[in-house]
C-alpha cells in the first residue's frame, strides 16, 4: 500500500492565517513605535526652539540691532515660530508675535502629530536677564502646558514652561 505524504488544504490555510496574524501584529507594533519616536523627537524640537529663543535674547543683547526680545509662538495648526519682537519703542511693544515680519525660524510638527493642549501662544524673553512675558501679559504667572500628541490620540507628551523661563519635559 502506498503512503500519501503531503500537506492538506486545511493545514495550508491554518499556516497562512497564523502568518497573516503575526504580520499584522508586527506591522501594528512598528507603526505605534514610529509614532512614539516622532512624538519624542518633536517634543525635543519644541524644547530646543524655546531654549534657542531664550539664548538668542541674552546673546544678542550686546549687538546694535534694534529688538525688544526673542520669543516663541505656538499655533494650533502645528507651527511653532521663533520670533524677534520688533518695535521702535520697546515700552510700546505688544510683547507678542505680530506676523511674518518678526519671524526668525518657522518649524512644523510631524504630519502625524498635533498640539493637543496649548495653555499659551507666546513666550517672550526680554534681555538682559531675561525677563519672561507670557502671552503679552507681564502679570501672567504660573506653569503653562504645551502638550503634543498623535493625531489619533494616545500617549501625549507635555512641556511645562513657567514665567521664570524654566522649561521641563513630562
Amino acid at each position: 500500500m502506498a503512503k500519501n505524504s503531503g500537506v492538506t488544504v486545511i493545514e495550508l490555510l491554518v499556516t497562512i492565517s497564523v502568518l497573516a496574524m503575526l504580520s499584522a501584529i508586527v506591522i501594528t507594533y512598528s507603526r505605534s513605535g514610529e509614532r512614539q519616536i516622532a512624538l519624542l523627537r518633536d517634543q525635543a524640537r519644541v524644547i530646543n526652539a524655546i531654549l534657542r529663543s531664550k539664548v538668542l535674547a541674552t546673546q544678542t543683547y550686546v549687538t546694535e540691532e534694534e529688538f525688544c526680545g526673542y520669543g516663541i509662538h505656538f499655533s494650533a495648526s502645528g507651527d511653532f515660530i521663533i520670533f524677534k519682537d520688533l518695535a521702535l519703542d520697546c515700552s510700546l511693544s505688544d510683547q507678542r508675535y505680530s506676523g511674518a515680519g518678526e519671524e526668525v525660524a518657522v518649524f512644523k510638527l510631524d504630519s502625524n502629530l498635533k498640539f493637543s493642549q496649548l495653555e499659551i501662544s507666546d513666550v517672550l524673553f526680554i534681555p538682559p536677564d531675561p525677563t519672561v512675558i507670557i502671552d503679552g501679559d507681564p502679570n501672567k504667572t504660573g506653569d503653562f502646558l504645551v502638550e503634543l500628541d498623535t493625531i489619533s490620540g494616545g500617549n501625549p507628551k507635555s512641556i511645562k514652561i513657567n514665567n521664570f523661563g524654566q522649561v521641563s519635559a513630562q
